[in-house]
């Protein structure tokens, strides 16, 4: 059985600049809702610590632009453990006035499987649909972000899908 609190502490693409003292500089929206906005200072409170040293090790190991991805623990605002799929790369400073720093991108990992099943739920009613009629005809509506899959059944539009 699903609970809300796994829809309500969620991060797709939650975004993170750390510090080489691994302090967190800025993040995104998405980030902040998952880890909590006034409790946390340092990525290092949120991993779990038993990903600890591999995620240090990973981030001291990147040269200047390289990018690395690896699965850890991070704990969320509830203080529960959710497993997260993280893309870390070091980069400079465009002015050169400051450190390197590293930016991380954050993804939960049961997020990620749900949008997986619906994006495939998806692409199996579209194959369906169109191994259904060979004379199908297509619209979308930009200002409702609506797809149909149309056809004519005696010179009449008989419509055969709608995204919502």
């Amino acid at each position: 059985m699903e609970t809300n609190m796994i829809e309500r502490n969620e991060v797709i693409d939650g975004i993170a600049v750390i510090n080489r003292d691994f302090e967190i500089v800025t993040a995104n929206e998405d980030l902040y809702k998952f880890i909590g906005i006034a409790k946390v200072y340092s990525i290092m409170d949120v991993i779990h610590q038993v990903d600890l040293d591999d995620f240090i090790d990973v981030v001291n190991g990147l040269r200047v632009n390289q990018e690395k991805s690896m699965v850890i623990r991070m704990k969320n605002i509830d203080n529960s453990y959710r497993w997260v799929l993280i893309r870390v790369c070091r980069e400079e400073n465009a002015n050169q006035q400051a450190d390197e720093f590293v930016v991380m991108h954050i993804s939960d990992i049961i997020v990620m499987k749900k949008q997986n099943q619906v994006f495939r739920e998806t692409i199996q009613n579209f194959r369906h649909i169109m191994a259904m009629d060979n004379e199908l005809f297509f619209t979308y509506d930009y200002q409702k972000d609506v797809f149909s899959i149309n056809s004519f059944i005696d010179n009449e539009i008989f419509n055969r899908y709608t995204s919502s």
